[in-house]
């Protein structure tokens, strides 16, 4: 035996006659509690950068959007506006029927003159 597996042996022999059990035991529920604690900070840190960026990025967009529509909005009067977002104009049925009528007539007298 080396001088290692003597000090081992002495360690083992000294540790066996103590009262581990008891000692394990009073250590066993701070140190759960402790391990759940540190646990619990993690996912509340985590919890508040994420939800810190979300704002950060939801704040971001709203304020760029808003100031982009107030830049708009500010160089044009509000009969303007309703033009800009009017919908277009739609030419009814009856007017585009008249026309198809009109361009029909117009290529068979291409067709009927020599």
């Amino acid at each position: 035996m080396n001088d290692d597996d003597e000090i081992d042996a002495t360690l083992r022999t000294a540790l066996r006659g103590t009262a581990t059990e008891s000692t394990s035991r009073s250590l066993e529920l701070p140190t759960r509690r402790r391990i759940r604690q540190q646990v619990q900070r993690r996912v509340l840190v985590r919890s508040a950068v994420a939800m810190t960026v979300v704002a950060a990025i939801v704040g971001w967009q709203v304020r760029s959007s808003s100031s982009i529509h107030s830049n708009a909005v500010a160089g044009l009067e509000l009969a303007e506006l309703e033009a800009l977002f009017a919908p277009p104009p739609v030419i009814s049925l009856h007017v585009l029927d008249r026309q198809q009528d009109l361009a029909l007539r117009a290529l068979r007298r291409l067709e009927s003159t020599p």
